[in-house]
């Protein structure tokens, strides 16, 4: 997991606090109580003082993000507010957030039958997708849940572009994309309908 402010990257620290900056990320703008952090940070194995040390976790990272936002005056995106933390952010400042929202639209858009828009939003959503999130933190089950809950956003989102490709009469580019997500997801019908879709499309193509 990494954190960019500007261009620059965030120098997190340690695993288990990126696996902290996770947990409150995957609840944007929702107080997390203190001793579910603790749970999740820690499991059966805390440490001898958790509120202080998660309390520690807690003092860097807010020096982390607040030193990247120096000079502009605004309160700390990483506040205490009873019983616990919560991270306020835009969520156009978080990718996850952007990539659903392009999603989202892109679904829209092909309901409302405009294909070539559709196909641009979802193309623009997949752009955002650099590699599963979360998946380093594999100790922390709320995180490996959001992972796998936004890997069947991302295959929702090839499967409407390919949706929008195949109306656009874009059979070769469909074939192409799809070959490689349907070997690693063969019992996905909806993926394997587009292949076959597409594949059947490009071989009754003219010649020219």
């Amino acid at each position: 997991m990494s954190a960019q402010y500007e261009g620059r990257e965030l120098a997190l620290g340690q695993p288990r606090r990126r696996a902290l900056l996770a947990l409150l990320l995957i609840r944007l703008g929702r107080v997390v109580p203190t001793e579910l952090l603790i749970d999740e940070l820690w499991g059966n194995d805390p440490p001898q003082q958790p509120v202080a040390t998660l309390q520690s976790h807690i003092s860097q990272l807010r020096r982390v993000l607040d030193r990247a936002a120096a000079g502009r005056g605004e309160p700390s995106v990483l506040r205490y507010r009873a019983p616990g933390y919560v991270l306020q952010l835009a969520p156009e400042q978080v990718d996850v957030h952007c990539f659903e929202h392009l999603v989202s639209a892109g679904r829209t858009l092909l309901d409302q039958r405009d294909p070539l828009a559709a196909r641009d939003r979802l193309t623009e959503a997949l752009r955002l997708w650099h590699g599963a999130p979360y998946t380093e933190f594999s100790a922390h089950p709320p995180l490996i849940d959001e992972t796998a809950r936004l890997e069947q956003v991302r295959l929702t989102a090839v499967e409407f572009c390919a949706e929008a490709g195949l109306s656009l009469g874009a059979a070769d580019d469909v074939a192409a994309a799809l070959g490689t997500e349907v070997r690693r997801h063969p019992i996905r019908e909806r993926l394997v309908g587009h292949l076959m879709t597409a594949g059947s499309a490009s071989h009754n193509l003219p010649c020219r």
